[in-house]
């Protein structure tokens, strides 16, 4: 297997809240009223939180490099940048 050189990765800090909670309310009754077994509830519940992230965390994509220079400065100085 080739080594992962890249990922995307959220920035939660950075999410718009206000829109994802709307988001969310509008899609609760959506959720709640779908579904006949608990399963099929876990599903909607499921892509209903991947799509909201997709939509309204923003993403960054790191690089090996930058990962070990994290790596790095917390070993050496037990905090990351």
């Amino acid at each position: 297997m080739e080594p992962q050189l890249e990922r995307l990765v959220p920035v939660y800090k950075k999410t718009e809240v206000l829109v994802l909670q709307t988001f969310l309310c509008d899609k609760f009754t959506v959720w709640a009223s779908n579904g006949s077994s608990v399963e099929e509830l876990w599903n909607n519940f499921k892509n209903i939180i991947h799509e909201s992230v997709e939509l309204f965390v923003p993403h960054k994509i790191l690089r090996k490099f930058r990962i070990l220079i994290i790596t790095i400065k917390t070993l050496l100085y037990g905090k990351q940048s």
